[in-house]
């Protein structure tokens, strides 16, 4: 079993990475402008063709301003099983 990063939403058995979870932040007052760049990020780690290490260093490199995006990379970079791919 391997971890789901924040604000995605994975579904299935084994369990995959489907999307962010667009509801639940729009829900919880995420305006657009925070929303993009999670956006922007779940296609670099999960349709991008980059590793984990690679597609981290892209996150840093494009989109590393965003607070929401820094808290991915952390949780990717702290979990010690992986994140579902």
């Amino acid at each position: 079993m391997q971890d789901v990063p924040p604000f995605m939403i994975a579904d299935g058995n084994p369990a995959e990475v489907r999307g962010i979870n667009q509801i639940g932040l729009e829900r919880a007052g995420f305006p657009p402008e925070k929303i993009k760049p999670i956006k922007e990020a779940f296609r670099l780690v999960y349709r991008g063709k980059m590793n984990t290490a690679q597609a981290v260093e892209a996150l840093r490199e494009k989109l590393g301003q965003s607070e929401e995006v820094q808290s991915i990379v952390r949780f990717i970079e702290e979990s010690e099983r992986g994140i579902t791919r």
